[in-house]
């Protein structure tokens, strides 16, 4: 029963098509032959139809002009007792994954392959225990992997209007980013400091943990709300861990700013 979520992992591991070393390259072809033998000796030909209740569409996949995997998504049915079918009507079997995914607000730690502790320190705060524009704190993630994962990313927001030091604009404080810790662990094959939040990609994540941190100023008065934080998988949206986001970031002006008459 295990056996295609083994073929799937093997072939995850690859980069660009083929495995790291000829060795493994020769395994790995040995392997998936013999899986193809067993599971997939008759090629498969016909139609597939997938339906998720009474009252909602039916999707339907062409075989084998379907060359790479489909992904089709249907909505939640109105009824509360909808159920999930696949008919195939032709030779050969294929694989289905399924995910149901629905939008409702995080307010536990969810943990399916990574666990999450997120920690903001002030740095430069105007008025203790108050956040104010001008102020800059620094963000600590720590982050347990349950296993090796291939490609993963890290996504941590920042309330609107805040900039992430660390990109080399003029106005970047070397100051406030001089006590920054060498984040141990994986180092990122790339970092992104947007709009909206703090980004690592990882190549390569063993198992164990890990830590990042990352340091942001603010720029806007106001009270923002912020969405979870999120690990996940690049290539197994499966494997991820989501933390629940802080309470409302409430930033009042800077304590010298001039008001408007």
């Amino acid at each position: 029963d295990e056996a295609p979520r083994l073929a799937q992992g093997l072939m995850q591991t690859q980069q660009g098509g083929a495995w790291g070393t000829t060795t493994a390259n020769l395994m790995g072809l040995l392997a998936l032959t013999e899986f193809a033998l067993h599971h997939e000796s008759t090629p498969l030909q016909g139609r597939t139809y997938i339906t998720s209740g009474p009252d909602s569409p039916a999707g339907f996949v062409e075989w084998p002009n379907a060359n790479e995997p489909i992904r089709e998504q249907l909505p939640w049915p109105q009824s509360q007792n909808g159920q999930f079918d696949i008919q195939h009507e032709g030779e050969g079997n294929g694989w289905a994954t399924l995910q149901s995914v629905a939008a409702v607000p995080v307010r536990q730690p969810h943990m399916a392959g990574y666990a999450i502790q997120r920690e903001v320190i002030p740095v430069q705060q105007a008025r203790p225990g108050q956040w104010s524009v001008g102020d800059v704190y620094r963000v600590r993630l720590q982050i347990e992997a349950r296993a090796d994962s291939g490609w993963t990313v890290v996504s941590d927001p920042i309330p609107a209007g805040a900039t992430i030091l660390g990109s080399g604009l003029g106005r970047d404080s070397l100051i406030a980013q001089e006590k920054i810790s060498a984040s141990s662990g994986p180092a990122p094959s790339y970092i992104e400091r947007g709009q909206e939040g703090f980004r690592a990609y990882y190549r390569q994540v063993p198992r164990g943990e890990f830590e990042l941190e990352y340091t942001v100023r603010l720029n806007l008065a106001g009270e923002f709300q912020t969405p979870p934080t999120r690990v996940e998988s690049l290539y197994q949206p499966d494997v991820y861990g989501v933390l629940p986001p802080l309470e409302p970031w409430k930033i009042e002006p800077a304590p010298n700013a001039s008001m408007a008459p």
